[in-house]
């Protein structure tokens, strides 16, 4: 399935370049055709999956991204005049042959390539052909495939203009035989040193005409070698439309040193970086690589009837007329590396609730053995970890409020072992303060954990299939083959807290929070995934206890839910393919020494996956049941519809 699409992405100055050797993130624009997608298996049945979820699911083939597979983009230019190409046909031969054309903006993208080695080939009627091999594509990456085309009859040399004005005699004192003279002479032999200059400043070739240099002679001029040499490149991008990335200023060099001209304007090309906006963000990158920089906005918007939260205790049942529209979430993420591209950073602000949630950094420079350290989601359960905006579901299920360790501070070792054999494995140890998200006590100028009673996590995930199926939900890969893994996790805290959240700390129903090292608590987990042809299915088991340290109280309390989602297209073309439905079940058992208390919930969710999970919609139906003495206990229904955009 094939779409076009346009967006405004920077362009790289060095247009001679057909294939940069560092890739990039992918632009906006450009005609694509995967070269894969969901019909090459239409007819295949899943009847195991539609037994177990009652419910069919749909997202478009360019929508459902290949976890083996990578994005082609590209930028066709003419090589003379540096003008965008339309309507260029360009076509990859590899693994697989696919083909393209370029939007009014010269632009391509074709995603959903297999990972490989490809030759490029672009045809336009007015230009040579051009033929390129040797083009890698790279699972979960983008490579770059801009390229210039000669033209079979160059055209006349055109005039440009630049638009800051001086002087006759300051414009003259920068060209060879300008001396205060007849402003005419020396314009001739400087015109093509402009030429030079502008070229180097902006990327872009320029020539001027010299009988026109009554008009604009004296501008152009001295526009080219002004001192300025960033306002110089930004008055020739108001001419070519090519937006120019110098950003240091450069001195002004003396009246006779053309030498020293020329240096400076090396010098600030080699300072420049690039700038990009894409559909995946904005990217900033440093020219030597050493620095990148991408930074995304999520957004979800939520319609909740009749209860604006889920209803977990009896007086949360009677609640009526809550219906409630507004953004659930609003996040600002940051993340790039520094210095080395095995040094990572990740950061991720609220902006509703005007609160840092995520601020830390990975040294991954072995896949066996990295270190994080700072404030993140701690790898203890897989519900909580995947994203609120890769989720399967509007929200997660009632295990996660009782179970989750959420955000916390501290440092962690992981990495994985054994990858692509039977014994693939993935580890995590960490150590952490213990009181959540920002935590600082009351005492002014302490630290966290005085209670001295550090949070002790691990984690321990058998990829048994020999493959990582990650976090996310949803099976928008399309897994050929399945992907699957179980994990077993273990928690130890001491601290005035007996739950977290978004928010840090805070109690569960029945607890008030307490002082330091008050409530003791240990958990368990074991949670399991699969991904297989459209099907996903996720399963969690907790199991919690709490001493009171104080009141000499212990409480156990368990919980467990299981989901899956299928795109029923995968079984019956005739169904959309961007639909997926699902089912949930789930249990929370909130002390095991009361007898009616626990609270279930029953699900339903449709998704229409318009970008897969970077914009989708999603409508579910809850009903939760409240357990009481009485036999009878409560009940209440629940509808949400959330719109879940990111950029």
């Amino acid at each position: 399935m094939s779409r076009a699409r346009e967006a405004v992405s920077s362009l790289d100055p060095t247009l001679s370049a057909v294939a940069p050797t560092r890739p990039r993130p992918p632009g906006s624009g450009g005609a694509s055709h995967p070269a894969e997608g969901p019909t090459a298996w239409r007819g295949r049945r899943a009847g195991a999956a539609i037994g177990l979820l009652a419910a069919l699911s749909w997202a478009p083939s360019s929508l459902l991204a290949k976890e083996s597979r990578g994005t082609v983009q590209g930028f066709v230019y003419d090589a003379t005049t540096g003008s965008p190409l339309p309507q260029v046909q360009v076509e990859m031969t590899g693994e697989v042959k696919v083909a393209a054309t370029t939007t009014a903006a010269g632009r391509f993208t074709i995603e959903g390539v297999p990972a490989g080695t490809y030759a490029i080939s672009y045809v336009s009627a007015r230009h040579q052909p051009v033929r390129v091999r040797g083009l890698e594509v790279v699972a979960g990456a983008v490579a770059d495939a801009n390229t210039g085309m000669s033209r079979r009859d160059p055209p006349a040399r055109t005039s440009s203009t630049l638009v800051r004005a001086t002087s006759p005699a300051e414009s003259v004192a920068h060209f060879p035989g300008g001396h205060g003279g007849d402003p005419e002479e020396g314009l001739e032999a400087g015109s093509s040193r402009v030429a030079g200059v502008i070229a180097r400043v902006t990327g872009v070739t320029a020539w001027t005409k010299v009988n026109s240099a009554s008009k604009f002679g004296f501008q152009l001029r001295r526009s080219a070698l002004d001192s300025e040499a960033a306002e110089a490149g930004a008055s020739v991008a108001l001419a070519t439309g090519i937006e120019p990335r110098v950003h240091k200023p450069l001195p002004n060099p003396p009246a006779d040193d053309h030498q020293g001209v020329q240096q400076a304007v090396d010098s600030a090309i080699a300072s420049r970086g690039s700038v990009r906006v894409s559909r995946n963000g904005l990217r900033l990158e440093s020219r030597d690589g050493a620095f990148t920089s991408e930074m995304h906005l999520r957004s979800q918007i939520r319609f909740s009837s009749p209860f604006a939260s889920v209803p977990r205790q009896e007086k949360h049942f009677h609640r009526a007329g809550e219906n409630d529209m507004r953004f659930r979430r609003a996040r600002f993420k940051t993340s790039g590396h520094i210095f080395r591209p095995w040094i990572r950073y990740a950061t991720e602000y609220d902006l509703v609730g005007t609160r840092m949630l995520d601020s830390r950094i990975t040294v991954q420079k072995w896949e066996w053995l990295k270190i994080r350290f700072g404030q993140w989601k701690t790898e203890f359960g897989r519900e909580r970890v995947s994203s609120s905006g890769r989720q399967e579901f509007v929200e997660r299920s009632i295990v996660n409020r009782e179970f989750t360790a959420d955000r916390q501070k501290g440092v962690m070792l992981m990495g994985r072992v054994a990858k692509g054999t039977r014994a693939d494995s993935q580890y995590y140890a960490g150590v952490f303060t213990g009181n959540g998200r920002g935590y600082r006590s009351s005492s002014a100028g302490s630290l966290d954990n005085r209670d001295g009673a550090p949070m002790w996590v691990s984690r321990y995930q058998w990829n048994f299939l020999k493959e990582d199926p990650g976090f996310s939900q949803s099976d928008l890969e399309y897994h050929e083959a399945p992907v699957a893994a179980i994990a077993i996790a273990g928690l130890s805290n001491r601290s005035r807290f007996t739950r977290f959240s978004g928010s840090g700390g805070g109690s569960l129903d029945g607890f008030e929070v307490g002082i330091p090292g008050q409530f003791a608590v240990r958990q368990v987990a074991e949670d399991f995934v699969l991904k297989y042809r459209g099907l996903f299915i996720q399963h969690e088991y907790h199991w919690k206890k709490i001493r009171d340290r104080i009141q000499h109280r212990i409480t156990r309390m368990s919980g467990a839910y299981v989901q899956g989602g299928y795109f029923p297209h995968h079984a019956a073309p005739w169904v959309p393919e961007a639909l997926e439905l699902g089912l949930r079940y789930a249990i929370v058992d909130q002390d095991h020494a009361r007898q009616y208390d626990r609270i279930t919930e029953w699900a339903a969710v449709a998704n229409w996956f318009m970008e897969g999970h970077a914009n989708k919609l999603t409508v579910d139906v809850g009903r939760f049941r409240l357990a009481q003495t009485n036999g009878f206990g409560q009940t209440a229904v629940q509808v949400r519809v959330q719109w879940d955009v990111s950029f």
